[in-house]
């Protein structure tokens, strides 16, 4: 048993040093730093669970401890508490202020313990005083639920020892209370169950809070009340209503547990609820406690509860069954006790609104007027200015009225400038914003307003509320030009000058600018006229304001004029001219003479003004969009002329374009040394992209194979296009795009040979040769592309296809000039190339060239027919129409040549037509009425060999031509076995 004693002693007098070291830091000079406060909770956290331990074991064992022991238990408990009380008044760490109620919770178990052992209906009141002390404590720093965990901690143990003195209350056998402690107890019992009524009120739980606040009956316990208990409930009632209202979720049925939760549904019982506690407050103000209503926080309080009553009646009146009467009410009292509060007018000017009445724009202004008149408009300016505006929206001419009154009667100019512009503002403002007013009452009210403002100010504005004003005015005269009103944004940018405004405006001309702007917009070119006519000569040479009267004139259709002010802007020398004269050649575009004049203005200044590389760079871009929406525009009216007629009156004025577009493009390029311009899609060289030079490329293009019929008109076009493409380096992008731009590269390339072909002179044989080079190089290079390891590994479908084409059409030009140059060794070498062998688009063009009418050598004719027939008789990618159309006109040329074709054709012929089992029976009809022909021509050509004594070959082509009959028609065979039989008599063929 002293084994035990002596532990407790130990742990008693651990207690007695940690409070005695708590109260050492926290009574140091010296902050507390977070090392502290750790070491502080750590102590705590290691004897607190013992401490209650032993509290609740000496309350059913004795154990004597020495009485020096136990004193110093209660003294140690006590200087510690006092010391915290101290801290707590100067604290605002939320840390610290937990650190600190954490050591009250100590202090006070410690002082339950002494309670334990030596026991007293005084000490036990004590106890339970310092519990109801830590919890207002609680109640009055905790705002989160960080606090949450102590809450209900100090909760339970109020609750157990309220029971506690509350039993030995009603025992009174065993210890009676004297008078003194039964004064006590009633008065710490009221302010338990009050302190309970703040909790629940706080946490929404409103039948609990009604029940606590029953049971404290504060209107017959006013001698336990002082002035600052009182206020202090009053405050927290006010509090917790208004962060009532504010939460969606409100919780807990007992104070510290979380238990209830309502919703959207449930607002209206939290209404009521709300109104309940603030009717109550008043209601406890009102009461006759001595010094109440002297305590300076009594009317701050008091004019808060009763302006949130009025407000929550005013906004929810129709919902609770009220009725609008007890709105006014409230609104009365609030207006007679705080006559000089914005709120009561505000809330007045509320309820008007939510009254059905007739009269309503007249009660708010009323209300509006009494507000005026009775506040400190100094003090309260921005709320009279907010209430002001918000009636603005019902009625902007009464709105404007009582700020008219308020500058004539309610400001000195002279004293309060500031506050009389601020009016001023808020007037042109809500003027020009108007909903209720119209566009001319608007214009009407501005002037009217101005002249009353020039007569009541001795100074003209200062420059930012001068400034504040136009722009209001500019921005309504924008938003009506926008909608293209243009009459009404004439209107508000002549009061952008009305002289009062405008005067101390830095930017004037601006204004007069877009009132310039406005006139041409709305067509009233006369005043457009007079208005520049009224620009100083500074002004008027302006290269902005040259632009406007170059629109002017040129809406006018006054070409001349259009033309003075377009070379005006072009020699002024400001830093925007580039930008404006590039506004002004787009403004023209639609007069191919101006346009053309205006991109030479725009190539010239950039010659002249020797810009430096950045800024020759910013105006690639608007340079060439300009160049490039030019030529667009002119390429539109081909839909209304002949090509004949578009090349005669446009192709010069298209081409200069695209020879300033290159020189620009070039010029940049040059600049950015190499790489030329970067690749991929959208890649830039800053401010040239690949696809700009793509569309000039092939805008030259198109140009040059729609004038292919006047290739010298086609000619520069072709070659333009080239140089466009030299400015993109195709073996820097990735395949797929490096393949595209070498393919229309390819194309021009082609396209530029057919053109110079069309144009050399037929007898300039050097000429030719030296096309047929570069025609050769050509293709050899397009083969050479379709077998890299490149396009083998990456072509698609799609570019096996341009491949083709480039091929084919290469080919086709090197065979015209080779037919023409009549190089038979060269075509032969050509058509067995296995690139170009089995082509038969190919073939169908030599087909086409043979039978031109500028064809003339038949015998080249009968060696390249010849070629093709032997090449591709027994290939069935040719078909037998095909090939008994050559035939047949083999045949016809060399018997008009003596050309000497061999027989073996024939039989070749007859045995690629015996085994046709394709051909369709309209291709069958054209084989027979072909054959039909080619076996006339193999027997007229037998003949003429047995006339001149080759009767042996006269044979074989007779017996051929036998032969041959016989796949038309049995009939035909006959009739030629008939002629044969005849022959052979008459020309005794067989002796």
């Amino acid at each position: 048993m002293s084994e035990i004693i002596s532990k407790f002693t130990s742990t008693m007098e651990e207690f007695c040093e940690v409070s005695r070291w708590i109260n050492q830091c926290i009574s140091n000079s010296k902050p507390l730093e977070i090392t502290d406060l750790t070491m502080i909770n750590n102590k705590i956290d290691a004897l607190y669970l013992i401490a209650e331990n032993y509290d609740k074991s000496f309350r059913t064992n004795i154990v004597n401890f020495p009485s020096d022991l136990i004193l110093r238990v209660e003294n140690n408990a006590s200087i510690l508490w006092n010391s915290i009380a101290i801290a707590l008044k100067v604290e605002n760490n939320q840390e610290n202020l937990k650190t600190f109620v954490r050591c009250d919770l100590f202090a006070t178990i410690l002082l339950s313990i002494h309670e334990a052992i030596d026991t007293g209906i005084t000490k036990k009141l004590r106890v339970f005083k310092c519990y109801i002390i830590i919890l207002k404590q609680i109640t009055k720093f905790s705002n989160s639920d960080a606090w949450l965990q102590l809450l209900k901690e100090t909760t339970f143990l109020l609750e157990k020892w309220f029971q506690i003195i509350e039993n030995a209350f009603s025992n009174t056998s065993e210890t009676p209370f004297t008078e003194g402690e039964t004064l006590e107890f009633k008065q710490l019992k009221f302010e338990y169950f009050l302190l309970n009524m703040q909790l629940t009120i706080r946490n929404g739980n409103f039948e609990t809070a009604k029940l606590y606040e029953s049971q404290t009956d504060i209107p017959n316990n006013i001698d336990k009340l002082d002035p600052p208990l009182l206020l202090e409930l009053c405050q927290i009632i006010y509090n917790s209503t208004v962060d009532l209202k504010e939460l969606k979720s409100v919780k807990c049925t007992k104070p510290g547990h979380i238990t209830q939760q309502f919703t959207d549904s449930d607002h209206l019982e939290v209404i009521k609820f709300i109104i309940y506690f603030l009717k109550k407050a008043l209601e406890y103000l009102s009461l006759d406690v001595k010094g109440l209503k002297g305590n300076l926080e009594y009317s701050n309080i008091r004019y808060n509860i009763l302006l949130f009553l009025t407000d929550s009646f005013i906004n929810f009146y129709e919902q609770l069954d009220s009725n609008i009467e007890d709105c006014q009410f409230y609104l009365n009292m609030l207006q007679n006790e705080y006559p000089k509060n914005t709120e009561p007018f505000q809330l007045a000017i509320k309820l008007c609104k939510k009254k059905v009445s007739q009269n309503q724009e007249v009660n708010i202004k009323e209300i509006l007027m009494g507000l005026i008149t009775s506040v400190d408009i100094y003090i309260h300016l921005d709320t009279i200015l907010g209430c002001i505006s918000d009636f603005a929206e019902l009625s902007t001419s009464d709105a404007v009225i009582i700020l008219d009154y308020l500058l004539n009667n309610k400001v000195d100019f002279d004293s309060n400038s500031d506050i009389a512009e601020k009016i001023i503002l808020s007037r042109y403002y809500l003027t020009v914003q108007s909903k209720t007013l119209t566009i001319q009452e608007i214009i009407s009210s501005i002037i009217k307003f101005s002249e009353l403002i020039k007569r009541l100010i001795v100074h003209n504005f200062s420059k930012h509320i001068a400034a504040s004003i136009i722009t209001l005015l500019w921005n309504a005269g924008k938003k009506f030009e926008k909608e293209e009103m243009f009459n009404e944004s004439v209107e508000f940018y002549k009061l952008c000058l009305i002289p009062l405004i405008s005067e101390k405006y830095n930017d004037k001309i601006k204004l007069k600018r877009a009132l310039l702007s406005a006139y041409i917009k709305s067509n009233d070119y006369k005043m457009a006229h007079n208005l520049f006519n009224e620009f100083s000569n500074e002004e008027q040479m302006n290269p902005l304001n040259q632009f406007y009267m170059l629109r002017l004139t040129f809406l006018e259709k006054n070409i001349d004029d259009t033309l003075k002010h377009l070379k005006l802007i072009a020699d002024s020398n400001f830093d925007k001219t580039i930008d404006i004269l590039l506004l002004a050649v787009v403004e023209i575009k639609s007069n191919s003479q101006l346009l053309l004049e205006g991109v030479n203005l725009l190539f010239q200044i950039l010659d002249d003004k020797q810009l430096n590389d950045k800024k020759l760079s910013e105006y690639s871009i608007p340079t060439l969009a300009v160049i490039r929406y030019s030529i667009q525009l002119i390429l539109k009216t081909h839909d209304e002329l002949d090509l004949k007629d578009f090349l005669k009156k446009y192709s010069s004025t298209i081409l200069s374009l695209l020879e300033k577009g290159f020189e620009f493009a070039n010029r940049i390029c040059i600049i950015k040394k190499i790489p030329k311009i970067n690749v991929e899609n959208n890649a830039t060289l800053e401010t040239v992209s690949v696809s700009d030079i793509e569309w000039f490329s092939s805008t030259s293009y198109n140009i040059s194979v729609k004038g292919l019929t006047e290739p010298l008109c086609a000619q520069p076009f072709v070659k333009l296009s080239k140089k466009f493409f030299s400015l993109v380096p195709t073996n820097e992008f990735s395949f797929p795009k490096s393949f595209h731009y070498w393919f229309w590269k390819t194309r021009t390339d082609i396209l530029e040979i057919v053109i110079e072909k069309d144009l050399i002179d037929m007898e300039n044989i050097a000429a030719w040769k030296s096309l047929y080079q570069k025609s050769d190089f050509l293709l050899q290079n397009v083969i050479e592309k379709k077998n890299s390891t490149e396009f083998i590994e990456e072509n698609t479908d799609l570019e096996k296809n341009q491949i083709k084409e480039c091929i084919n059409d290469a080919t086709k030009v090197n065979i015209e000039i080779l037919i023409y140059l009549k190089e038979k060794l060269k075509i032969n070498a050509l058509l067995e190339h296995n690139e170009i062998s089995s082509n038969f688009e190919i073939y169908s063009y030599i087909e086409s060239l043979l039978l031109s009418k500028n064809f003339k050598s038949e015998i080249l004719g009968c060696d390249i027919l010849l070629k093709l027939f032997q090449k591709n008789v027994f290939n069935t990618e040719v078909n037998c129409v095909t090939l008994c159309f050559w035939l047949r006109v083999l045949l016809e040329w060399s018997i008009r040549n003596n050309y000497s074709i061999p027989i073996d054709i024939i039989r070749c012929i007859q045995t690629r037509i015996k085994n046709n089992t394709t051909s369709s029976a309209e291709d069958i009809n054209y084989i027979s009425e072909e054959l039909e022909v080619i076996v006339t021509l193999c027997w007229n050509k037998g003949i003429n060999f047995i006339i001149e004594e080759q009767k042996s070959l006269g044979t074989d082509w007779c017996l051929s031509a036998k032969d041959c009959a016989y796949l038309v028609t049995d009939n035909l065979g006959k009739h030629f076995e008939d002629l044969w039989k005849s022959l052979n008599d008459s020309a005794k063929i067989n002796d």
